[in-house]
């Protein structure tokens, strides 16, 4: 299908679809036999995580917030820290967009943590 047949926002159209095939990617028996490509088809699925999070903020926070959960779900298996410092700073601005200051700089400050190591 193309994007034309749709009326939702591209970048929501395009995340979706590469969380999609990340999820088919990750049950491929050739990825699960090389052990470095699936850890790099794990890291590109959490960056489809946070792609998805971050066009769903404004219309639906919760199915954001959703999806970083379950990017940070998968950067702790396998140790990802850039991605991990991506999913932190997704959640900070979720929480500050609901007004949950306090938790919104907790991870604000998880994130910076990892990007300075």
């Amino acid at each position: 299908m193309h994007y034309k047949d749709y009326e939702v926002d591209s970048s929501l159209f395009y995340a979706a679809n590469a969380l999609e095939l990340s999820r088919q990617l990750m049950h491929s028996e050739s990825v699960k036999s090389d052990e470095q490509l699936f850890i790099r088809i794990k890291g590109l699925k959490v960056q489809s995580y946070v792609a998805y999070a971050r066009a769903m903020r404004g219309s639906d926070p919760q199915a954001a917030e959703d999806s970083l959960w379950a990017g940070l779900h998968l950067v702790k298996e396998n140790g990802l820290i850039s991605e991990k410092a991506a999913l932190y700073s997704g959640l900070g601005s979720i929480y500050d967009r609901k007004g949950q200051n306090d938790q919104a700089l907790q991870y604000f400050k998880k994130a910076l943590e990892l990007y300075q190591q």
